[in-house]
């Protein structure tokens, strides 16, 4: 349970707003998933590899969002789709209704967007 010094109802309401939170974050994500390009993906794989944290969260969350900056881009510029598309970011599965898990999951790609800038990222993908 989440420690908070909240009880009852409004323990209730705060879960469900950090739910519906994260439910209309995940929708956001999903709007430009045709865009999604593995050709981004794997640039940012290669970049994550570079720095040496491939396979860890923080490099997940990396990769997920060079993807994501790049497939707003696109989608705001009104490019066509092309190449191959990106699958969901790792661990996408596993975090399917585990709301603290998503959460942080959430909070890695925030963090990965701030260190690395969404021109940056959209580069990626050229």
């Amino acid at each position: 349970m989440i420690n908070t010094p909240f009880t009852g109802t409004a323990v209730v309401l705060l879960c469900f707003a950090a739910y519906r939170r994260v439910i209309e974050i995940n929708d956001c994500v999903l709007a430009p998933r045709r865009y999604r390009q593995a050709s981004v993906r794997d640039a940012a794989s290669a970049g994550v590899a570079r720095r040496g944290t491939a396979g860890t969260p923080e490099g997940d969350a990396e990769v997920e969002a060079a993807v994501i900056a790049a497939a707003v881009a696109a989608k705001h510029a009104g490019l066509p789709l092309d190449g191959e598309e990106a699958p969901p970011a790792a661990g996408t599965r596993s975090r399917k209704g585990d709301l603290p898990a998503e959460t942080a999951w959430l909070l890695l790609v925030a963090d990965a967007c701030e260190r690395h800038p969404a021109p940056e990222n959209a580069g990626v993908a050229s």
